[in-house]
């Protein structure tokens, strides 16, 4: 496509169209169910992150929540700085079941890496009580 340049010289460059009805359309779709978004400063602690979550500082990723992280004052604080405007949150209090036993299982994995072998008799109390608890 021709076009003419500020400077009155015929230019070469990609043809420039409006967007079609259902391109736009698909955009402006609604979540998924069983979560929706919500604006950062709308966020409450307890809330359990959907989808996940980056925060950049400049081209740095420096940021990420998993889907199934529990939302606190600190995590809300940490959004705002990093210009996070909204987040996908649960719907609800509590996870799906299968997100739930896949959280719970890398939760123990993770943990079992951590304190591995075999924890001693020192650490197997807090070892313990994380099993327990589970995720947060």
């Amino acid at each position: 496509m021709e076009v003419d340049s500020l400077d009155g010289e015929l230019v070469f460059g990609p043809a420039i169209s409006a967007p079609k009805a259902e391109q736009a359309q698909q955009t402006q779709l609604p979540a998924p169910r069983g979560y929706s978004w919500q604006a950062t400063m709308d966020l409450e602690p307890g809330m359990i992150i959907a989808r996940p979550v980056t925060g950049t500082t400049g081209s740095r990723v420096t940021m990420h929540l998993a889907i199934g992280s529990s939302i606190t004052a600190d995590t809300i604080a940490q959004l705002i700085n990093k210009g996070v405007e909204c987040v996908a949150v649960m719907d609800g209090t509590s996870l799906p079941p299968e997100i739930h036993a896949s959280t719970v299982t890398r939760y123990e994995t993770r943990l079992r890496e951590i304190f591995a072998p075999v924890p001693d008799s020192s650490c197997r109390p807090l070892f313990d009580a994380l099993i327990k608890y589970g995720p947060l």
